[in-house]
Order: C-alpha cells, then sequence, then structure tokens
C-alpha cells in the first residue's frame, strides 16, 4: 500500500542570509497520485528582500531550487517535474510567500527533508544603477525623459533618447521603434513584416512566440534599436476594435503566456520590450476620452494577467501606459495602476511611458512626477521646474537607467549594431512562412475540399486582399521544374513546393471588384492558375474585413468583397474556397456559405 508522505524537516541554505529578511520553508503533505499523474507535493517558503534608499532591493538576481532527500541521510530523490517559484524568479514585493510543486519520479518511502536554496545576488547592473542615479545631476536625469530631435519624427523627438555618463558608468544612448510584429520606422532597406498577435495567438506554440521575438529583435538591433514597443497586450473584448488584429487574444491566459514568451524572445538580443497599452484599452474610436468602469476581480482576473505575466515570467523591462481612463482617473499618472499593482504589486524595475500626448489626470503634471509614467511621450513635457524633490528625478532616471542597463547599455564597448543580418533575409523569409502556416486555421471544410489535388486541376484567385502587383505566375505541382519565373517576373528559380511572394515587390491593394489576372500554365500534369473562374475547379477568394487601424474602431462587422464570394459561389462547377483575413469577428455572409474557409490573422508577408 502506497503511502502519503510528510515532509517534516525544514532545511534551508542561502548565501546572503544576512539580508534577506525571513525565510522559512513550511511543510506540506506529498500527496497520493491521481489519474496516473504519479507523487505531488508542494513546498511554500518566504522571502523578503530589503530596499535601499533609492527604494531598490538589494538582491535583483535571485535563483532558488529545490531538494527532496531522505531524513536519515542519503542522496536526493529524483525529480520528475519542479515548478513554480523556483529557479530564476521575480520578486513579488506584496506576495513574499511563495510555492514550488513537485512531481517524484518513483514511489517514495520513509521520511523526507525538503531543502529551499537561495541564491540573491546584486547584479553589476543594479550596483550601476545604484551609483549612476545618485551621481547624476537633476539635468542628466531629466533629459532622459524625453528625447532627442534628430530628423527621425522630429515633432516628438522620442526615439532617440540621451544616455548618460558619471563617474561611476556609462549607459548608451537609447534607440526605439514600433514593432508589435516588425521593426516600423527602420533607416535603411525595409524590415520583415511578421506575424501579428492575432495570427501568433492562433499556433498557440509559445516557443513561436519565441522564435519570432528572437527574430524581430535581431532586426531591431541591425537597425541600431534597442526598445520594441510591443508587443500589445490588451484583450480582445470589442469585435469591432480597431486594432483587435493587433492584440493576441479574447482569452487573458493565451494572450499572457504568447506575449511573454515574445517579451523574452526579444530580450536575448538586447532589445527591451515594452507592453502596451496599460490598461484596458479596448476600444480605438475616442480612446482619449474613454473611461473603462471596471470591478476589481473582473480587472486583475481578465485584464491584468497578461501584463503581470509578461513582468513576473516574461522580465519585460518596458511599459506603455493607455489613452483611456480606468474607474475615472487617467492611465498615464493612475497611482493605482502604475504604482501600487505594476512597481509595488508585481515587483516591476523597468520604466513606463506614455502613449502619444496621453492625457494625465492633474495638468500640473505633479501626480505624474510622484507616481506617473517615467517617460511622457511624444514631445517633451517634463523639466527640471517640475522636479523641486530630487528623489521625484532619481525615481524616473534609475527606472530607465536599469531596464537599459539590463538590455546592455551599460556594457563597455556596447554595439548597438550587434546583429548585422540582412532585412528580409532568406532565413527571415523562411521562418515567418513556417510560423504563418502553422497560425493559419481551417474554420470548415465541408466535403474535404481542402486540400487542393497537386495534379490535374485549374485554380482561379481573386478577392481584395490578392494583393501583390504586375502578372503572376506560380506553379503548385510536385514535379521538378526548371526556369519558373516567379511573382512579378525577373529572374528564374528552380521549382518551389508551393509559392513564395517575392521578397521585394510592393503591395499593391486593389480596389473593391477589381481582380487581378493570371497567366494561364496549361501543362495538362499540373494545377495551374488561370485567368478564367469558369474554367476553374477551385475559385480562391481572399476577402475579410479592412476597416480597422489605429485611432478607430470598425464601424461595421461587414466582410469587405463579399459579392465577389457570391459571384464565386455561382460557378457551380468549381468549388469555393475562403481565405479570411483581418477582423477578430464578422457577420455571416456569402464567405461564411463557401464549402471551405481558412482563417488568415494576419499570417506575415510570406
Amino acid at each position: 500500500m502506497k503511502k502519503i508522505i510528510p515532509l517534516i524537516i525544514i532545511a534551508f541554505c542561502c548565501v546572503v542570509s544576512g539580508n534577506i529578511t525571513t525565510v522559512s520553508v513550511l511543510p506540506e503533505m506529498l500527496h497520493r497520485p491521481g489519474a496516473g499523474l504519479g507523487y505531488m507535493g508542494k513546498v511554500s517558503y518566504t522571502l523578503e528582500i530589503k530596499r535601499d534608499d533609492l527604494n531598490l532591493p538589494e538582491y535583483d538576481s535571485i535563483i532558488v531550487s529545490l531538494e527532496i532527500v531522505p531524513a536519515s541521510g542519503g542522496a536526493p530523490l529524483e525529480l520528475e517535474s519542479v515548478e513554480g517559484a523556483v529557479g530564476v524568479i521575480h520578486l513579488l514585493p506584496k506576495q513574499p510567500t511563495r510555492e514550488i510543486f513537485f512531481r517524484l519520479k518513483g514511489t517514495p518511502s520513509g521520511k523526507y527533508v525538503a531543502r529551499v536554496k537561495i541564491n540573491a545576488i546584486e547584479t553589476e547592473v543594479m550596483k550601476k544603477t545604484k551609483a549612476m542615479t545618485k551621481e547624476a545631476t537633476k539635468t542628466q536625469m531629466v533629459g532622459m525623459l524625453s528625447g532627442i530631435a534628430t530628423g527621425l519624427y522630429d515633432e516628438g523627438a522620442f526615439f532617440h533618447q540621451p544616455g548618460m555618463t558619471t563617474a561611476s558608468g556609462k549607459l548608451a544612448d537609447i534607440w526605439t521603434a514600433d514593432g508589435p510584429h516588425g521593426l516600423n520606422g527602420v533607416r535603411g532597406g525595409e524590415a520583415t513584416a511578421f506575424l501579428t498577435c492575432g495570427g501568433m495567438a492562433c499556433t498557440w506554440d509559445t516557443s513561436a512566440a519565441f522564435e519570432q521575438g528572437v527574430a524581430i529583435g535581431e532586426e531591431f538591433r541591425k537597425d541600431g534599436r534597442n526598445v520594441c514597443l510591443g508587443p500589445s497586450v490588451n484583450i480582445v473584448t470589442n469585435p469591432q476594435g480597431g486594432r483587435a488584429f493587433e492584440y493576441y487574444s479574447e482569452d487573458s491566459y493565451l494572450t499572457a503566456k504568447m506575449a511573454a514568451a515574445q517579451v523574452r524572445g526579444l530580450a536575448t538580443r538586447g532589445v527591451i520590450a515594452a507592453i502596451k497599452h496599460f490598461a484596458v484599452n479596448n476600444k480605438e474610436t475616442d480612446r482619449e476620452n474613454l473611461n473603462a468602469v471596471i470591478d476589481e476581480r473582473s480587472l486583475h482576473e481578465l485584464y491584468l494577467p497578461q501584463y503581470k505575466e509578461c513582468v513576473v515570467n516574461g522580465g519585460a523591462l518596458g511599459c506603455m501606459t493607455a489613452y483611456n481612463k480606468v474607474n475615472g482617473q487617467y492611465c498615464t499618472d493612475s497611482k493605482y495602476l502604475v504604482e501600487d499593482i505594476l512597481r509595488n504589486t508585481w515587483g516591476f524595475l523597468g520604466y513606463t511611458m506614455s502613449d502619444w500626448d496621453a492625457k494625465v489626470n492633474d495638468v500640473t503634471l505633479a501626480t505624474c512626477v510622484k507616481y506617473g509614467a517615467d517617460q511622457l511621450l511624444p514631445k517633451v513635457r517634463y523639466n527640471e521646474g517640475h522636479f523641486t524633490n530630487i528623489v521625484d528625478a532619481q525615481n524616473k532616471a534609475k527606472h530607465i537607467l536599469y531596464a537599459n542597463g539590463k538590455a546592455g547599455l551599460m556594457t563597455a564597448g556596447y554595439n548597438r549594431y550587434a546583429y548585422e543580418t540582412k532585412f528580409m533575409s532568406q532565413e527571415k523569409r523562411e521562418l515567418v512562412r513556417r510560423l504563418g502556416a502553422r497560425a493559419l486555421v481551417l474554420a470548415k471544410n465541408d466535403g474535404n475540399v481542402l486540400p487542393i489535388p497537386k495534379t490535374g486541376k485549374k485554380i482561379f484567385i481573386t478577392g481584395a486582399t490578392y494583393t501583390a502587383g504586375g502578372t503572376r505566375q506560380s506553379q503548385y505541382n510536385n514535379k521538378k521544374e526548371h526556369e519558373v519565373a516567379r511573382l512579378g517576373g525577373g529572374d528564374s528559380f528552380n521549382w518551389e513546393s508551393s509559392l513564395v511572394a517575392p521578397p521585394n515587390d510592393r503591395r499593391i491593394s486593389p480596389k473593391q471588384g477589381i481582380t487581378e489576372y493570371i497567366t494561364k500554365l496549361t501543362a495538362a500534369d499540373k494545377t495551374t492558375i488561370v485567368d478564367n473562374m469558369y474554367s476553374a475547379d477551385y475559385i480562391i477568394v481572399a476577402t475579410g474585413a479592412h476597416n480597422e487601424g489605429e485611432g478607430m474602431d470598425r464601424p461595421d462587422m461587414k466582410v469587405f468583397d463579399d459579392a465577389v464570394v457570391q459571384q464565386a459561389l455561382q460557378v457551380t462547377t468549381a468549388k469555393t474556397i475562403v481565405l479570411y483575413t483581418g477582423g477578430s469577428a464578422s457577420l455571416p455572409g456569402n464567405w461564411s456559405n463557401a464549402p471551405a474557409i481558412l482563417i488568415c490573422f494576419g499570417p506575415g508577408q510570406e
């Protein structure tokens, strides 16, 4: 008979115990296995870290490990899995008691000791942050709260911010760009268009989000940027939301896991992710004047978990506040959101910034100086006169110093162009193609219309989102063909298993009702693209919702170009396939009557 094993002996090791105020390990019971899951248990421990005169933690890198050993001595038990507050952990100021969950491999017998080892470290970045903050002048610190006019978005002077040099160290200048799904405002060349957050969510794969974060980070560093304004992590609660494509999901858990993975990917390339728009920014029309009235439970269970996940487990070091109010208070200088929740509850050590020209509750900026965004963007709004107390300037400067220091900007010989990759390199394009294919959702496939046979069929392609200039020619077969012209003509390439967009062609969006015609391929052993829908075996209609964008919600939920789908459905000799892109939801119509529907929520440029 299997026994319930009590963990009765408390043991603790810590290399810096003198400055950790409380550590205790509470005994828990190891429960019987259920549904074949094995023996599982929980260990709780309490960890409190002192803060210094700058209100910064004594230690900013905490590593926790767990061992379960026999009480009588001997080798530790083998653990099949360990989860929770273990490994590199994030400090939660208001939650000192943390939990580790474990599952044993094999069957235990007897009494055991739970050993929690805590290794607390003050990183060099934290040491320099503290020293430089104390040495900096008010002019230096306030100078970091806006930017330098450099010719790129001069009116805002935001995308280039000054660094700082003191006796204790140097922080390189900070360069920022927009980029939830790729570098925006590239200074040379054209950056890769990656999957939108909505498209990425459809993969349900955090490793894909991490991989995309790494790739985006490389292109940011290629352009000399180290701060990415994104990912966008608001919840899609409004089906007509103008930026629904830019957000992951209506599911805060899915959003949290995917966004945190992209944040971690960006960080591997020395790029700070500024998660946005904090908080409850779910509507675009009149967003500067909206007031989101929401109860505490809904706020914390539905609208904030993804932000917390990005901070606590993603390591986000940037956060952009939203335009709107939450319960009557503008987000940008909301003490409750920025100070009480983001910093004092989640332990956020990075820096905050406002959205463009965001309104504040206190027009004198006194509240913002004390509790609000560290940077008011895009124009210079903070000045030295606002900071009558040097401590307030230090509180903002230390956040910017620490975050950018963690991104490498305090390192001697820092090279902002560390990744001399090509924009839209073949590697990046293949990544977008691979991840984009995984993001496609087969919503309907009556009569097994899909997949299309690779031989002997004719395809006609039309629709408002079928977008590329010039004459297209392509093949869809599994026989090797030489000298096949790619889209737009030009050089010739060997056979490819599926269509790939050209790297340098620009998008031309046809107006409603215009169809782009394709050169007809007539070889009998190929599935070909034809220029007459009435001779086609398959009609592919690319349509969707395209009246969305920043600053304005969709006026309705209609599908753009639905009449083209109706025309295609009237061709009874062909099977119609709808490619739906854009918009989180749309009303039924001709498009939803097609036998096959493939949902494409922003799968990237390929």
